[in-house]
């Protein structure tokens, strides 16, 4: 059994921006904690670069899913948290 709460955000810029309804800041969390990129992507240009892989929660969980193949015979259920509607 497997169960994740991903990083939301895909680039640093992304976390930091203020949410749109109340201008709050979206998080506190490190950029270890709230972004996700990639293995072979590199963070700091990940803003501009049009990689084919993506980041965040839609990317993490594509990872988790490559990863169950490798895993088929030791873990039988995996769920993860998908926080942005977006990502559906």
């Amino acid at each position: 059994f497997v169960m994740t709460n991903p990083p939301f955000y895909s680039t640093l810029k992304e976390a930091n921006t203020p949410r749109a309804g109340d201008k709050r800041c979206r998080t506190g969390m490190s950029a270890n904690e709230g972004v996700y990129t990639p293995v072979g992507d590199d963070m700091d240009n990940n803003e501009d670069c049009n990689t084919e892989s993506e980041g965040g929660d839609v990317g993490f969980v594509t990872d988790i899913m490559n990863d169950s193949q490798y895993f088929r015979n030791h873990v039988t259920w995996y769920t993860s948290l998908i926080a942005k509607r977006s990502s559906l």
